[in-house]
């Protein structure tokens, strides 16, 4: 969580869009609310996704803490995001959340009937790991050549990821179903989006390197069976027994680029023979449910900060701000001094009626209510529209009623009432228009300056900037849309998913220091 800010300030407040609910969606969120935000900016974090527990791929999951299926990905990866995620298992396994998780230690056999025997990149982080004994060959496995013993960890998915959505409530976290059709369409009301979508966010992200892997499993009652048993064939075929209290998993497939998520009556009878075959302890369990669903496959896992150009960009000039929150002025105003705000408050008495329709600038109210110049005129001894016609070059003249005035605003930032008054064009915007080098003069002052509106808006700053002639300096960064990806995890979403979790909160972040940094640049 931010700490406090060490000028002093409120830390801003920063939109994070996570795209998916899965386990990989659901424990990025959580830990974002958890540990992300940085003195000068925290976070609000609204998961978006079209299907929620217990409709996503997870739920189908055994829930057993194992590296599988994750292509290239370097092993110094696999081992850092599976070794945070064991720990935070193994933390739960012995808390009181256990029984509520169904969390557990559990031991078995991983085994094979071809190749050399050879040791997996887990075995110092498991418990107990061992070769399997030349008995255990001739006694219980008979088909297999070799295999090691281990204990590992296995929680109840049904009940884990309703677990994680309490928990990212509770922290203020909001979920919105809905479908993103693309990234960019988020842009309009976030500062960073996350890409947790599953198989398909690599079509979110442009990326050709994913391809669904199919699963279909089975869930049988059989209390009996109290290990868990991997059986892989030279052929790549994997056959597993997952036991988890009373229910075991018993699969599997794993069928690259298919996107079939029905269950398919083929793949239930071959499963199921293959299993009894080799474990015929099986053969009297009570079949309870079929479940097939898309792991999301890809050659690595990607875990990486991109920074996209958005055609949905915020306009943030005043004038953009005003558009966007007609009707919110106390949110527009916070900052400005004597505000734009105040100036209202002070002459034109019917903010409601102006707010609602004014357009966009103070022009736009001129242009919206050029007959109601009684209203307007109150303060000013004639309206502001005819006192700028008529002295467009006499800011002196201009500036008597205006309380805390336009002109008064000029002198703090500006220092140049001459130049400003002869081709100001009767707005804020028309002043940076035309003075589009003074930008640093106009920020003075403002509290939440130009400058700072920008930060806290950060994607409208190209089309803001069109106006200006040249875009201003430290805002480029921020001016693009920060995506972070965080997708293909193949079978192992269970087994990496916090400590990838855990990644992505240091890179959002550092995205967030390059956000309210006046140094910001174009990379995360």
């Amino acid at each position: 969580m931010a700490t406090p800010s060490s000028s002093g300030t409120e830390p801003v407040t920063k939109q994070v869009a996570v795209v998916g609910a899965g386990v990989i969606g659901l424990s990025t969120a959580l830990r974002l609310l958890l540990e992300g935000g940085t003195p000068d900016a925290k976070v609000e974090v609204t998961i978006i996704a079209d299907r929620f527990t217990p409709n996503t791929t997870s739920d189908g999951s055994g829930g057993f803490w194992e590296p599988y299926a994750l292509g290239n990905t370097p092993i110094s990866s696999i081992r850092k995001w599976s070794k945070a995620t064991w720990d935070h298992f193994h933390e739960l396994c012995r808390s009181r959340v256990a029984q509520e998780i169904g969390a557990q230690f559990v031991s078995g056999y991983t085994l094979h009937n071809s190749g050399s025997p050879e040791e997996p990149l887990f075995k110092d982080i498991v418990l107990g790991y061992r070769p399997v004994t030349e008995r255990e060959l001739q006694e219980l496995f008979p088909f297999a050549t070799w295999g090691f013993f281990h204990t590992t960890l296995q929680v109840s998915v049904q009940a884990y990821l309703p677990w994680l959505t309490e928990r990212f409530k509770a922290k203020g976290g909001k979920l919105e179903n809905a479908t993103v059709k693309e990234l960019s369409d988020l842009a309009d009301r976030f500062d960073i989006i996350i890409n947790c979508c599953g198989p398909r966010a690599g079509q979110l992200g442009k990326d050709t390197q994913t391809e669904p892997i199919r699963g279909q499993v089975l869930r049988v009652r059989a209390p009996w069976i109290k290990h868990h048993y991997i059986m892989e064939t030279g052929n790549g075929t994997i056959t597993y027994v997952l036991p988890l209290g009373d229910t075991v998993v018993v699969g599997g497939v794993a069928q690259r680029g298919n996107w079939n998520e029905n269950v398919d009556g083929g793949d239930t009878r071959a499963i199921w023979e293959r299993a009894v075959t080799l474990f015929p302890q099986l053969q009297n369990a009570e079949r309870l449910n079929e479940w097939a669903g898309l792991r999301p496959g890809r050659t690595t896992v990607r875990l990486e900060a991109q920074a996209i150009e958005t055609p949905n960009k915020r306009v943030l000039s005043v004038q953009g701000i005003w558009r966007k929150y007609p009707r919110g002025l106390e949110k527009v105003s916070k900052g400005f001094g004597e505000n734009i705000q105040g100036v209202w408050r002070k002459y034109l008495r019917d903010l409601e009626k102006v707010s609602k329709g004014f357009g966009g600038s103070i022009q736009g109210i001129w242009r919206k209510y050029p007959r109601d110049l009684e209203k307007v005129s109150k303060g000013f001894g004639e309206s502001v529209q005819g006192i700028w016609r008529k002295y467009p070059r006499g800011v002196e003249k201009v500036s008597k009623g205006f309380g805390e005035n336009i002109q008064g605003v000029w002198r703090k930032y500006l220092r140049d009432l001459e130049k400003v008054s002869k081709g100001f064009g009767g707005s804020i915007q028309g002043i940076w228009r035309k003075y589009p080098r003074d930008l640093e003069k106009v920020s003075k002052g403002f509290g939440e300056s130009v400058q700072g509106i920008w930060r806290k808006y950060p994607r409208g700053v190209e089309k803001v900037s069109k106006g200006f002639g040249e875009k201003y300096k430290g805002c480029i960064a921020i001016c693009m849309l920060q995506v972070i990806h965080n997708y293909g995890h193949g079978g192992a979403g269970i087994t990496l998913h916090w400590g990838c979790a855990g990644d992505v909160v240091h890179v959002v972040n550092h995205a967030l220091n390059l956000m309210c940094s006046k140094q910001a640049t174009s990379k995360l």
